[in-house]
């Protein structure tokens, strides 16, 4: 696949997972996916597999009365196509929202994305946030 194949085709995971197009939005993941969510707060943790990464997902959406969001502002492959960067903002709250900006690291092999780390440039912020949405028995 080449590297704008890779750019294209995780742009529009994301905007299928925005607009709650899971079936689409999953399609490119490896069904042993690992998913690592960094920081220390009750979402925080790995997910495996994509019904891990559908609990994660659910209960972001539980957490904020389905408000989050991410916008994709850049997205950057490496020589060799197999990681990518995305960087985006991630939005969450109506009233009083909660943005802030994060890189997810995308790593692929054989075209289908194998692990995704999130890490936001906040981390204390994002771990204090995600405390106060979260009640503990939502742990993974």
């Amino acid at each position: 696949m080449e590297r704008d194949e890779y750019v294209d085709r995780v742009r529009a995971a994301y905007k299928a997972l925005d607009a709650g197009r899971f079936d689409a939005a999953f399609d490119g993941l490896d069904e042993d996916v690992v998913m690592h969510i960094a920081g220390d707060h009750p979402l925080s943790g790995t997910y495996r597999g994509k019904e891990g990464i559908r609990t994660y997902v659910d209960a972001l959406e539980e957490a904020t009365e389905g408000t989050s969001g991410f916008t994709v502002l850049s997205v950057m492959v490496d020589e060799a196509a197999e990681r990518v960067l995305v960087e985006g903002t991630a939005y969450t709250g109506r009233e009083h929202p909660f943005v802030r900006t994060m890189v997810h690291q995308l790593r692929f092999d054989g075209g289908r994305v194998v692990e995704v780390w999130q890490r936001p440039f906040d981390q204390a912020a994002e771990d204090k946030f995600w405390r106060r949405q979260v009640p503990p028995q939502r742990e993974p």
